[in-house]
């Protein structure tokens, strides 16, 4: 643009404007005579029109900036989508999009929402209550009382709060309460804290010669039109832990493991990237694809790890166990991640085991040399750069064949039959990050009981997970008399009596706003929230719980 020399008709300050203007980017290009101040003044304010009208409610009622859509054409097709949202709404007369926006949309496929409101859905303390009366379990007893979560909400205190409160109802009951020489520990690693804390249980245990209950509790939540927002849950799961167990036991000598940093797998920050606190904790920032690539890799060398300290052939040994339970963030991932497993086992015997990987690699059109020298390489390297859009699958060979196995009748016996116990339930149920595996080996176990499966002295395969990321990979050895044990689970029992939403209940719940007509739950309730912030006494935030049996 040519900018008017300050000797013009018009003055100094008419080209003082004019340059101003362009560098606010509006654009306007007016000689001196026709931009006037008072012009000018109201050009660069219409400027700010365009970003109040369009930018601001794209951003914020539509919640463009945290979209995760990246792929060509997609995120200017999704712009132009919401600008004729916002002008149909502002055709009708409305001015407020937000509302109306949501009155347009569609719900989430399949939302599972529970009986129990959205505050206790997820509280951790209802289970190990339910467990210690299923099991008549002396409290006194339990010298370690461990929470497994990503969900905790105090940064301060975790396990010792469900503490406090077990013994508020266990007084209520008539019951004694828990020790006050009970360890409270609360282990955090998203989806695998669980795990992790299972695992101290046990050492805990051999060494103390005690009891242990471990709770994995989690809420799954994911910001409004996400990828995620279909496997969301909230749920928590109990497990006792002692030297003579009733179902199973665990030897922590033929475990594997596996870890490594990947950045942008799947983290909650506390802050944004201005640095301020960011507005909801629990939606998380992830990269679908990336985040199944990271997982399919943790697994695989966690498994590596098992078989080599059990000294077993990998693909013998993986069809003989009875069942396999993953962690499960959403039905098709473990079945894409045993399939992998099973491929990749058939590898590590040199392909000559069943002739499983021959013959695929003869439909898929694949030199058999190429995926064994893929199975036997390490792609960690790969997956450490983050998970940008030209993120590479780390066994792109191995998934073709897993794709063409998955139309064969024979992946029915190899991948899914082993994965069939506790399914149907777990179908009415979302991801509990956390919870999602020991939820899956409770569903599995008391329908295994149900259908008079012979299970004692048979082995169970349990593969965790945790995004950021890591692995752990345990067998558990099957009790005699396992049965009867496994159905007090009542796992069953916990599903009993959902409740339907609406929309707009659901909508209001996922806003954390109060909704009416719910089903109210019995048992614990936040009485109410701490407001005090004065120099004598403060509770601000601190939640007080209440007991009704």
């Amino acid at each position: 643009m040519d900018r008017a020399p300050l000797s013009r008709p018009g003055g100094p300050d008419a080209a003082r404007m004019m340059v101003a203007a362009v560098e606010h980017g509006s654009g306007v290009a007016l000689g001196p005579g026709r931009a006037g101040p008072s012009e000018m003044l109201a050009l660069n304010r219409s400027h700010w029109e365009i970003e109040n009208r369009v930018h601001y409610v794209r951003d914020f009622a539509y919640d463009e900036d945290r979209s995760r859509a990246r792929a060509g054409r997609l995120p200017r097709n999704l712009a132009c989508l919401s600008n004729a949202a916002i002008s149909i709404v502002r055709m009708r007369g409305r001015f407020r999009c937000q509302p109306q926006a949501h009155r347009h949309t569609t719900p989430p496929a399949r939302p599972r929402p529970c009986a129990k409101s959205s505050a206790s859905a997820h509280r951790p303390e209802h289970v190990p209550l339910k467990l210690i009366r299923n099991y008549d379990i002396d409290p006194g007893a339990v010298s370690l009382l461990a929470l497994g979560t990503e969900s905790s909400n105090d940064n301060s205190a975790g396990s010792v709060i469900v503490k406090g409160m077990l013994n508020q109802a266990l007084a209520q009951l008539g019951l004694p309460p828990l020790s006050r020489h009970c360890e409270v520990p609360e282990v955090k690693h998203a989806c695998l804290g669980g795990v992790y804390a299972l695992k101290n249980a046990v050492r805990h245990c051999l060494l103390e010669d005690s009891k242990a209950i471990v709770i994995c509790s989690d809420l799954a939540l994911y910001a409004r039109g996400s990828s995620g927002e279909p496997t969301q849950g909230a749920g928590a799961v109990a497990l006792l832990v002692e030297r003579n167990p009733a179902i199973a036991s665990i030897d922590l000598r033929h475990t594997g493991g596996s870890s490594d940093y990947r950045i942008t797998d799947f983290r909650k920050p506390l802050l944004d990237g201005s640095r301020r606190p960011r507005s909801n904790l629990h939606y998380p920032v992830f990269n679908g694809r990336y985040s199944t690539y990271c997982y399919l890799d943790q697994v695989t060398n966690a498994l590596n790890q098992l078989y080599s300290r059990r000294g077993v052939s990998p693909a013998q040994w993986l069809g003989s166990l009875s069942a396999i339970f993953f962690h499960r963030p959403y039905l098709r991932m473990p079945q894409t991640a045993f399939a992998l497993l099973r491929l990749h086992a058939e590898g590590l015997s040199g392909g000559e085991e069943s002739g499983l990987l021959s013959r695929l690699c003869d439909q898929a059109e694949v030199p058999l040399s190429e995926v064994l020298r893929e199975i036997g390489r390490d792609p960690a390297e790969r997956l450490l750069t983050g998970g940008g859009e030209d993120c590479e699958d780390p066994f792109p060979l191995s998934s073709e064949l897993a794709k063409a196995w998955r139309k064969s009748e024979e992946f029915e016996d190899w991948v899914l039959q082993p994965l069939r116990w506790g399914n149907e339930k777990m179908m009415d149920m979302g991801n509990i990050y956390s919870g999602a595996l020991p939820a899956w080996m409770a569903a599995g176990f008391e329908e295994a009981a149900d259908r008079g499966a012979e299970w004692a002295g048979e082995e169970v395969l349990l593969v965790g997970y945790g995004s950021g990321d890591a692995s752990e990979a345990m067998v558990l050895r099957v009790a005699d008399g396992w049965q009867e044990a496994a159905r007090r689970i009542r796992f069953s029992e916990a599903l009993d009596s959902p409740c339907d939403l609406r929309q707009d209940q659901y909508e209001a719940l996922h806003a954390g706003l109060p909704v009416e007509g719910l089903p109210q739950p019995t048992g614990f309730s936040i009485e109410r929230i701490g407001t005090r912030t004065d120099a004598a006494f403060q509770d601000e935030g601190v939640e007080y719980y209440a007991y009704s049996p």
